[in-house]
């Protein structure tokens, strides 16, 4: 016997949904992977990590107040969003690391963190602000295309946020409880 099966255009988009929700979750393991191997330390990684969910925020507001829908094309570039945001937790987790290296305690930690952070800020901002400036021609393109550069928007400028106060904090805090054990 033929058997029929019946789902159509809803079953179509859950399944899209499913197979967006796996490719998020395999690229959050294979971050944690590399940020491991990258620091030495699941502490550091989760911190890092930590952000990509919180990025959401900035993304389902940017969405709603831009009257995009969540659907396909935001949640592709909430995918695409993960990597940007880590990469510049990256670069400022490596430079507290590389100045509290060469610094060989010369200087107090808040000192080190203060620093380090000055340095990068520059660099994170321009990338951030050169990205959204990039995403507005893309947001005005199409009604299919136009989600998807708000999600990157709106998640990158609120990570921006996180990033530059968020990873310093908690590798202050880190970093001061180590010390004192």
């Amino acid at each position: 016997g033929v058997t029929l099966k019946a789902g159509g255009e809803t079953e179509d988009i859950q399944n899209s949904f499913r197979d967006m929700l796996l490719a998020f979750l395999i690229g959050m393991i294979l971050m944690l992977a590399i940020l491991v191997l990258e620091f030495n330390s699941f502490r550091y990684a989760f911190y890092l990590l930590r952000i990509v969910p919180l990025s959401l925020a900035g993304v389902f507001f940017g969405l709603f107040f831009s009257g995009q829908p969540l659907g396909f094309t935001s949640m592709l570039g909430v995918i695409a969003l993960g990597g940007v945001i880590i990469n510049h937790a990256i670069i400022l987790m490596d430079s507290y690391r590389r100045f509290e290296e060469r610094d060989n305690a010369q200087h107090d930690l808040k000192e080190i963190v203060i620093e380090a952070s000055a340095t990068r800020f520059r660099p994170i901002i321009l990338t951030t602000i050169t990205t959204v400036l990039g995403m507005i021609p893309l947001s005005f393109s199409s009604a299919l295309w136009g989600p998807f550069a708000f999600a990157i928007m709106f998640g990158l400028s609120y990570s921006l946020l996180l990033t530059l106060v968020y990873i310093p904090v908690l590798y202050y805090r880190h970093r001061t409880k180590v010390s004192r054990t």
